[in-house]
């Protein structure tokens, strides 16, 4: 029959397994309290403080570990790891780690480590050599992972950055920050139409998250799915009745979906209630513009000018409407004003 200790012991390294730590904590203290001098439990708490980035936990694990004539190897590589994740010297954590790999060997622990001090002082290619000998050593080493996809990112490497995407989640598929991170990247790539399917995805996890209902509405206007993107505009609009850049981007949509009388109501309703924005006359102005309402896109783009002296896209569409209507010296003049405007800006 096995003893209580060792029953908490197994607990804990069960709760381990399951990134349980403060549970696995709480079994490993009950084991030490009745078998204080039993080395394996303090080995096992030092996996769990360090998995748990308890340092205080740690400290004190290796300590009593040491005490008790403990493996000298495990308890210097910890204490190492320990160094490395509480000093602010880099540069010293860079050779002690380099030193501890050549003493105790290859261990992902400490390669990682490495690789994670040689990214905070920005030596990529250092970083990536290390992460990808802990990835060799250990497949399975996510926090190396990261560590690459970080890496790549600095780098600006897109082609690697997407394959790096995918491996990581082929690995742990369940973690959403990582797929919102890859969704961003596809927006940001302009792959808008996997970005609308993988943010459907998500989305099936998080409902109510108004950020990414946001961002696949601006998928889905840069696939040409005006309706479902107005969906999901008006949604929002429910939730933030003044955030001025939904209504516009709703009007957009409403526009290109055929509902042009209604998009203009929605802008004038909205003009009446937000008296000083420059950005609402300018959609109007630009709105006018297209339904070929010349004389009113003029009255509106200047009403926008008078609104923000200093913004140049309203002599911008000014100049492209005179020169559209064959007035060459008012589409100059208008050219110039906006030209100043844009160098004030820089």
């Amino acid at each position: 029959m096995q003893s209580k200790p060792l029953i908490h012991a197994l607990c804990a390294e069960a709760l381990r397994n399951l990134h349980n730590y403060e549970a696995a904590h709480n079994h490993l203290r009950r084991a030490l309290e009745e078998e204080p001098e039993e080395l394996e439990f303090w080995y096992a708490d030092i996996l769990v403080s360090w998995e748990a980035k308890d340092f205080r936990s740690l400290k004190r694990a290796l300590r009593e570990a040491k005490t008790l004539g403990g493996d000298p190897d495990m308890i210097k590589r910890f204490t190492i790891l320990l160094e490395a994740q509480t000093s602010e010297d880099t540069r010293s954590i860079i050779a002690l780690l380099q030193n501890a790999i050549r003493s105790l060997g290859p261990e992902p622990e400490l390669m990682y480590s490495l690789g994670e001090a040689y990214l905070k002082t920005g030596l990529l290619e250092e970083a990536l050599s290390w992460f990808n000998k802990t990835i060799t050593l250990k497949d399975r080493h996510e926090k190396a992972w990261l560590g690459k996809i970080a890496a790549v990112e600095a780098q600006g490497n897109l082609e690697e950055l997407r394959s790096l995407y995918d491996a990581y989640l082929d690995r742990w598929p369940d973690n959403l920050n990582i797929r919102r991170e890859r969704v961003m990247f596809l927006v940001k790539t302009f792959e808008y139409a996997e970005a609308a399917t993988e943010l459907e995805k998500l989305l099936v996890w998080e409902p109510s998250n108004p950020s990414l209902r946001r961002v696949l509405a601006y998928a889905y206007r840069k696939t040409g799915r005006y309706r479902d993107a107005a969906v999901f505009l008006k949604s929002l609009l429910k939730e933030k009745p003044r955030d001025i850049g939904l209504l516009i981007e709703y009007s957009g949509c409403l526009e290109r979906t055929g509902a042009v009388r209604y998009a203009v109501t929605v802008l004038e309703k909205a003009r009446e209630l937000f008296e000083n924005s420059p950005a609402i006359s300018l959609a109007l102005g630009i709105l006018s513009f297209r339904q070929k309402g010349v004389e009113k896109a003029f009255d509106y783009l200047r009403e926008a000018a008078a609104l923000d002296s200093g913004d140049p896209r309203p002599y911008e569409w000014m100049a492209i409407i005179a020169r559209k209507n064959g007035d060459s010296g008012n589409g100059s003049y208008y050219e110039k004003e906006a030209q100043k405007r844009k160098k004030r800006q820089k």
